[in-house]
């Protein structure tokens, strides 16, 4: 596995399955982060590994997110990889660049590509 303690597939799959739904949810930031913070109480997990793992063509988790979007697994990992979800430093950021993530995915499915500035922002072009 990708963890640095070698937490199991399923525990990250699940995990992301949840704050997944958490980040793209109608609530605030502040109602997001608290409820995503219980999701990382699970036995050994931390966002370290959620970071580590979310870039893994082979999680399953990014498979499927490829397949709800209608998306390559290549074109999913470049959405992952422009919205930055692998650089956050906290659970916020974490939670925001997961629904970045998404919407990044809504942009390439529909035929732009991105580019990320120096500043960190998304430029899109057809």
């Amino acid at each position: 596995m990708m963890g640095r303690d070698m937490v199991d597939e399923s525990v990250i799959t699940a995990a992301l399955v949840e704050l997944d739904g958490i980040a793209n949810a109608p609530m605030t930031a502040e109602q997001r982060l608290t409820r995503a913070k219980p999701v990382l109480a699970a036995p050994g997990l931390t966002l370290g590994d959620l970071t580590d793992a979310i870039v893994s063509p082979a999680l399953p988790w990014n498979a499927g997110k490829a397949a709800e979007h209608s998306l390559t697994q290549e074109q999913w990992q470049e959405a992952i990889t422009l919205s930055g979800v692998a650089g956050s430093a906290d659970l916020g950021a974490f939670m925001d660049l997961l629904h970045r993530a998404e919407s990044a995915a809504n942009m390439l499915r529909a035929g732009y590509a991105g580019k990320r500035s120096a500043s960190g922002e998304i430029a899109w072009s057809r």
